[in-house]
């Protein structure tokens, strides 16, 4: 039998993939011939999966009450030890007068509440203010990396509000693309 398989080399990992090594040790990605490497094989800091969200509908608001901006993306974690890194692009954000002291202020919200970070609201600024110029416009972005301890899924969603509670703040003005990005880390 010149062409019969040493079964030794065959495992089946903790997520029930089936591993076939041929020179070596099936522990090993280089020694696989068939099969697919289980993600529990994977080292720390992986890329599991990639999960994006895309939107370009317009969103404004001169309110202090955060507000949908329509970024959002759902993901679930293959391990509970994984983590998850956030990638947020907001475009055109946008203000439409000329007060010195308005703010655009996002917040990064998690299955319906939004995130604290050591006992801190999330929020993360954006300096849209100017003494003279109205429809000052700019491109907004943060990354977080979340340990959010669960296989469940997790929808991570992007609100914004302005800071002054009078004055009208945007964002996709004019139909320009916003995106999230959620990365599993295996951990």
């Amino acid at each position: 039998m010149s062409n019969a398989r040493n079964l030794s080399k065959v495992e089946v990992d903790t997520n029930g993939d089936i591993e076939v090594g041929s020179l070596g040790n099936a522990n090993d990605a280089s020694a696989l011939t068939t099969g697919t490497l289980g993600t529990a094989r994977l080292p720390a800091g992986s890329v599991i999966q990639v999960v994006q969200g895309v939107t370009s509908t317009e969103v404004g608001t001169a309110n202090s009450s955060p507000v949908d901006t329509t970024v959002v993306a759902t993901i679930t974690p293959t391990s509970a030890s994984n983590k998850i890194l956030i990638f947020v692009n907001i475009s055109e954000a946008n203000k439409t007068n000329t007060n010195s002291s308005t703010r655009i202020q996002l917040q990064l919200w998690k299955n319906g509440s939004n995130m604290t970070i050591a006992g801190k609201s999330f929020i993360m600024s954006g300096n849209l203010y100017t003494a003279s110029a109205s429809n000052l416009r700019a491109t907004l972005g943060f990354q977080y990396l979340d340990s959010p301890s669960t296989t469940s899924s997790l929808e991570y969603r992007v609100y914004f509000l302005s800071n002054d509670a009078t004055s009208a703040v945007y964002v996709q003005n004019n139909g320009s693309p916003s995106t999230i990005t959620l990365m599993e880390i295996a951990g």
